[in-house]
């Protein structure tokens, strides 16, 4: 990074850079000279007028066309077979752990990991962010999290970038941050910029616009990479989907109000929190499933999201949330099982009279969350003003059960599900079936 101080500043902000263990040096300094002088070792090696720097090369000015692409609803019925297609959206490449890929890099972070990334009863329960305390001694702490979602970008960049951000976003605050004072930086990785991919790019510039507007937070830093198109040997070409990757980083004041994903005790009250059209089901893992990407894709309703993210922050500041895991790729029903995981312990869902109960389960409209709170906690006085539902209460059995009414829909052991969740990349990376052997 290159910082610009005045004079009177430079000797503090060398001094915090020691202390930090950060190197930084003097690069220069402003002149009226309206030129850029750069020199190496007394020797000038460059010397360009200001005005040349900035508008010496003339500007392209490029065309940019954008339209909807046309895919198809699917005609889809719930399914005769609830636990397999469970364990098959646990399954899916979105959906999946991603636990080996994770321990291939430093996760521990030299020590200062206070929420890693995985947690709970056997250290494999995923959490939403990293919380890091990088100084020895404070209380205040570091979150980092993540959301992008290329599916959702092919169909629409707009709703699709909308959905990353939301999703970096909740994934912090679920973690215990302040959503006041998180900050965003965008990483766009976009093919090379014809007609049709500017065109996407600015809907997905619009959609990072719309959301600052919206919420206040702004993108302090970014990269884009403009150049993801590449020819085969046969003379083709090959364009890489356009991808926005946007990272938050917040603050908890103090780290011991940090959430985990894992449920913690028998009894609890599960509730679900935020504005979300079960309708809205494109690009979904159960639609993949079915060979499908339609369009109506989940849509983020920037004005609720706000009282959202607040009141979930409120209430995790109280101490009264026991868990918290934000809904993304596989919908309500991931988040439930990778709760159930984490915590050794299952679940009992009553979904509510009149939905339809496969979309309500693997809807993927991100701002969303789950939460644990103790039964004896009035969820009417904690989230007067968002929208939430009561759907259930953790379970000593290892089992998720879901009901509508009093209809029993199915029910599921952990083990299968997890069986389901962990196989994929146990393949891909020749990791034994370590829950199988447990079980035999």
């Amino acid at each position: 990074m290159v910082l610009a101080t005045a004079p009177e500043n430079l000797e503090e902000i060398l001094k915090i850079c020691r202390q930090l263990n950060v190197e930084a040096a003097v690069l220069g300094e402003f002149t009226d000279s309206k030129r850029l002088v750069v020199s190496y070792q007394e020797e000038v090696i460059c010397d360009l007028d200001m005005e040349f720097l900035h508008h010496g090369l003339p500007q392209r000015v490029m065309s940019a066309t954008w339209q909807p692409p046309d895919y198809k609803e699917p005609g889809l019925h719930p399914p005769a077979d609830w636990s397999k297609l469970y364990c098959q959206v646990m399954g899916h490449p979105d959906v999946c752990s991603k636990e080996p890929i994770v321990r291939m890099y430093d996760h521990g972070v030299q020590g200062s990991c206070r929420l890693p990334p995985f947690s709970g009863t056997t250290g494999d329960g995923p959490n939403d962010a990293v919380v890091l305390t990088p100084l020895p001694g404070y209380s205040c702490a570091v979150v980092i999290s993540h959301g992008l979602n290329p599916v959702l970008n092919k169909i629409d960049p707009y709703q699709g970038s909308l959905w990353a951000i939301t999703e970096a976003v909740a994934n912090a605050v679920a973690a215990g941050a302040n959503p006041q004072e998180l900050v965003l930086i965008d990483n766009f990785i976009w093919p090379f910029p014809d007609k049709e991919s500017l065109g996407a790019l600015d809907r997905a510039v619009d959609a990072c616009v719309d959301f600052v507007n919206a919420t206040g937070m702004p993108f302090i830093s970014g990269k884009d990479s403009l150049s993801s198109t590449y020819r085969n040997k046969d003379g083709t070409m090959l364009r890489i989907p356009p991808v926005l990757c946007v990272s938050a980083f917040g603050r908890v004041a103090d780290v011991k109000k940090t959430v985990s994903a894992d449920f913690k005790s028998p009894g609890s009250s599960i509730i679900l929190v935020g504005k979300r059209n079960i309708d809205e089901m494109g690009g979904s893992a159960y639609y993949d499933l079915a060979g499908y990407l339609g369009t109506n894709l989940p849509r983020i309703d920037l004005r609720s999201l706000w009282q959202t993210l607040s009141s979930v922050h409120r209430v995790i500041n109280t101490g009264r949330v026991l868990a918290c895991h934000d809904i993304s790729e596989g919908g309500l029903a991931d988040a439930l099982a990778e709760m159930c995981f984490g915590g050794g312990m299952g679940a009992r869902l009553t979904l509510p009279e009149g939905a339809r109960p496969d979309y309500f389960l693997f809807n993927e409209t991100a701002g969303c969350f789950l939460m644990e709170i103790a039964p004896d906690v009035n969820c009417y006085e904690l989230f007067a003003g968002v929208p939430y539902l009561e759907v259930g209460y953790t379970v000593t059995e290892e089992e998720i059960s879901v009901f509508q009414g009093k209809e029993r829909l199915f029910g599921i052991h952990l083990n299968v599900l997890k069986e389901a969740w962990k196989n994929l990349m146990q393949k891909v990376f020749h990791i034994p079936d370590v829950v199988s052997s447990c079980r035999q």
